[in-house]
């Protein structure tokens, strides 16, 4: 609810009336069983008072769960919805076992053979794979700084934020044993400046 909560509120707002906001979703893709008494993969909801009434068909959370698919995969691709046959490809993709499956989705899906294109362009890549992962975690520690910025100025506070944002992938790269070259032009961090981190981890 946070975030999606935090993405709604981060739309243009001036001169805009907030009914006039576009929608927004939180979609969370789950690897494990959320709702075991439910036997849909997909479960949506939205805020509604006590009487089951909505408060506004303006947000909505979505729970996709990946561990529901047993029946969808034995259908012919042909036959998936959107939603099913991108729900089989994250639960899959890097599974050798589906490998046909997948390669049937993405013959027939030319914006899951995009996805997968992505995907395997991320994962040879070390390099723009930390990046990605981090890129996030890079964005809270800047708002942070932001935030912070409120009571030290604008200026130190976006370099408290970048600071702490390229010490966080720092650590993160340094967790998962990438090499310091690496490291070091992904955040542009010195050497000593990440040793000094690898002490700290």
């Amino acid at each position: 609810m946070y975030y999606l909560c935090d993405l709604h509120s981060k739309q243009p707002g001036r001169n805009v009336r907030y009914d006039n906001f576009m929608r927004s979703y939180q979609v969370t893709f789950c690897g494990y069983t959320v709702f075991p008494d439910r036997d849909n993969f997909v479960s949506r909801f939205s805020f509604r008072d006590e009487n089951s009434i909505e408060l506004s068909d303006a947000l909505g959370i979505i729970f996709v769960e990946l561990t529901k698919l047993s029946e969808v995969i034995k259908k012919p691709v042909s036959d998936m919805t959107g939603e099913e046959a991108w729900a089989s490809f994250f639960a899959y993709a890097s599974d050798p076992d589906y490998r046909d499956l997948i390669s049937k989705l993405i013959t027939e899906r030319k914006e899951i053979k995009m996805a997968e294109e992505m995907l395997h362009t991320i994962s040879k890549d070390e390099i723009e794979r930390a990046r990605f992962r981090s890129r996030h975690m890079f964005q809270m520690d800047l708002q942070d700084g932001l935030l912070t910025a409120r009571g030290e100025g604008l200026a130190e506070g976006l370099a408290i934020g970048r600071a702490e944002g390229r010490t966080a992938v720092a650590k993160s790269m340094l967790n998962e044993g990438i090499p310091t070259e690496m490291i070091i032009k992904v955040t542009g961090l010195t050497h000593r400046e990440v040793e000094q981190i690898r002490s700290q981890t």
